[in-house]
């Protein structure tokens, strides 16, 4: 991803209320980005339905080949990278 990508990210999540940025203490070209209590709440919400979706998606396949499904899925995106 480009600078110019992840501060175009960077303002609209800002926008949205999700993030805040602060000036570093320490180093003046530093800039802290910090979740807000929104932010939070949202990635709450959204766990929940991931976990919701990914029980049903793996209904009834065995516990030791969801792990190898797993496995299988990780080399898959490091092999795209």
């Amino acid at each position: 991803m480009s600078p110019q990508s992840a501060n175009e990210i960077v303002k609209m999540m800002e926008t949205k209320g999700w993030i805040v940025r602060e000036a570093d203490p320490t180093h003046g070209r530093v800039v802290k980005l910090s979740l807000t209590e929104n932010a939070r709440a949202l990635l709450a919400r959204c766990d929940e339905t991931v976990k919701k979706l990914e029980a049903e998606m793996l209904e009834g396949i065995e516990p030791q080949h969801v792990d190898l499904l797993r496995q299988w899925l990780t080399q898959c995106a490091r092999n795209l990278r």
